[in-house]
């Protein structure tokens, strides 16, 4: 019983306790009942009714165990200043509503599940409630964080949960997933930011640096489209690999403008060239080519959005098919070293 921190006393405490408390009036019963006809035994055992021993143990179970709950109450100072809802009212869940009321870090005021069967009642001493309870409670300024304690769900469950959150405009913290857990790499009390990799839906693929560097490394890289969703972060990574020099090609003057000055702000040593051009123009394409002695070219100029593609087949046919031709035959006839097409899924 004395081992017991009466700060961390929980309910394997408590049956510590009682356990205890109970072995000793069956060591009484028996010490009577065995040497009963010992003359110091005798008056006592004819005053004391049997339910003595009974009620003798109650009380002592509530002397103890109440002043332990008391003591634990005044020992515990949970003086968190953020307040967090957990969702997943699971086992992670419960673990790191202990761990978190031991916490100066974060207060745990109640739970979120997705479970009607566990709506209204209470895990821990917290309250399970539905999700549709999350908006009110982020309203009413009851809540700081979201802590989500799902480490078994899949990934397309966690981004629809996650873009079910973000229109609330709140932090949201995840827990490590099952296998950090078992590998004893993390331990549940660990929450993290939610990282892109939690979204992707696959397990990340790392890049052969040692391969990217072949082509890019003191060579001098066109991105073709540079100006474009895929083309910035290309022309972004090309920059990071220090080539001899960079130069974004692209159609559209606002987009090859934002892009440069975006570079420029990273105050790279590499030099930056801005090209406004048409992939549909193979003359301009070779052009650049053999003014700046292209080595390596990656080529993400194409219209990419399905609809839009399909509302008009002959300009998608003319940038993407024709386009991209005229790119290759530029490259072929400029003797460049590499050339990449960026390919997606969709009308490239």
């Amino acid at each position: 019983i004395y081992r017991s921190v009466v700060r961390y006393i929980n309910l394997v405490g408590i049956l510590v306790v009682v356990r205890t408390l109970g072995i000793l009036v069956v060591l009484d019963l028996c010490l009577f009942t065995f040497f009963g006809n010992l003359h110091i035994f005798i008056r006592i055992n004819q005053e004391l009714p049997s339910m003595v021993w009974i009620f003798n143990w109650l009380l002592t179970v509530i002397l103890i165990v109440g002043s332990r709950m008391i003591a634990n109450v005044f020992f515990i100072e949970n003086t968190a200043e953020s307040r967090a809802i957990i969702y997943g009212a699971g086992s992670a869940g419960i673990q790191l509503a202990v761990a978190l009321n031991h916490s100066s870090e974060m207060n745990p005021v109640c739970f979120i599940d997705q479970d009607p069967s566990l709506h209204g009642t209470f895990v821990g001493g917290l309250k399970v409630l539905s999700p549709e309870n999350l908006k009110k409670m982020i309203k009413r300024n009851k809540v700081d964080e979201v802590l989500i304690a799902m480490p078994s769900v899949s990934r397309s469950s966690l981004q629809s949960l996650l873009r079910e959150i973000e229109q609330y405009s709140i932090k949201v913290r995840i827990l490590p997933g099952v296998d950090e857990l078992a590998q004893g790499k993390v331990s549940v009390s660990e929450l993290k930011e939610v990282d892109i990799s939690d979204l992707l839906g696959r397990v990340e693929v790392n890049a052969d640096q040692n391969l990217i560097k072949k082509n890019i490394k003191e060579k001098v890289v066109m991105v073709t489209g540079g100006g474009g969703s895929i083309g910035a972060e290309i022309s972004r990574q090309v920059l990071q690999n220090d080539p001899r020099l960079l130069i974004i090609f692209d159609a559209n003057e606002f987009s090859l403008y934002s892009i440069k000055q975006e570079l420029l702000e990273k105050k790279s040593e590499v030099e930056i060239k801005s090209v406004l051009g048409n992939v549909r123009d193979q003359n301009r394409v070779r052009q650049v080519c053999e003014a700046f002695g292209v080595e390596t070219i990656y080529h993400a100029a194409a219209y990419k959005h399905v609809p839009l593609v399909e509302e008009n087949p002959f300009e998608a046919v003319s940038n993407n098919i024709f386009g991209t031709l005229n790119c290759v035959l530029a490259a072929i006839k400029c003797k460049v070293e590499t050339f990449v097409l960026i390919s997606t899924d969709k009308a490239v």
